[in-house]
C-alpha cells in the first residue's frame, strides 16, 4: 500500500516536473526569440550606423583630397606670386588668407575624423558586448539543454 502511494506520488511528481520543465522551456524559447530579435535589430542598427559613418568618412576623405589638390595649386600659384611680389603684394595677401581658410577647414576635418574614429571604436565595443552576450546566452542554453536531457533521457 505504501508502495502504491509512493508510486502515485512519484508519478505526480514526475508529471509536475515535466510540466514545469515544459513551461520553462517554452518561456526560455520565447525569451530566446525576443532576445535574438532584439540583437538582430541592434546588429542591423549598428551595421547601418557603421555604413553611414563609412560613407561620411569617404566624403570627408574626398574633401581632404580636394583640399590637398587645392593647396597644391595654391602653393604653385604662390611661387609665381613670390617672383612678382613687388607688383602683386595685394594678391599675395589674398592668397595667404585663402591658405588660412583652407588650414582651418583641414583642422575641422581632422576634428571630425577624430570624432568618427571615437564613434567607430564605440561601435566596435558595442559589437563585442553583443557577441559576449550571445556567447553567454548560448552557454546558458546548452546548460538548460543538458538539464532537460538529464530529465528526459
Amino acid at each position: 500500500m505504501f508502495d502504491q502511494f509512493l508510486q502515485k506520488s512519484q508519478k505526480k511528481f514526475d508529471t509536475s516536473i515535466k510540466a514545469i520543465l515544459t513551461e520553462m522551456q517554452m518561456d526560455f524559447e520565447k525569451f530566446w526569440e525576443e532576445l535574438m530579435e532584439s540583437l538582430t535589430k541592434n546588429k542591423l542598427s549598428l551595421e547601418q550606423s557603421v555604413k553611414k559613418l563609412q560613407n561620411e568618412q569617404a566624403k570627408k576623405q574626398a574633401e581632404i583630397d580636394k583640399m590637398s589638390d587645392d593647396l597644391l595649386r595654391l602653393a604653385e600659384a604662390s611661387k609665381k606670386e613670390i617672383e612678382k611680389i613687388k607688383k602683386y603684394e595685394a594678391k599675395q595677401n589674398d592668397l595667404m588668407d585663402n591658405i588660412l581658410v583652407i588650414e582651418e577647414r583641414e583642422t575641422k576635418i581632422a576634428e571630425k575624423e577624430a570624432i568618427l574614429t571615437t564613434k567607430e571604436a564605440t561601435l566596435i565595443k558595442k559589437e563585442d558586448d553583443i557577441n559576449l552576450q550571445t556567447a553567454m546566452l548560448e552557454e546558458r542554453q546548452r546548460q538548460i539543454k543538458k538539464a532537460w536531457d538529464k530529465v528526459h533521457p
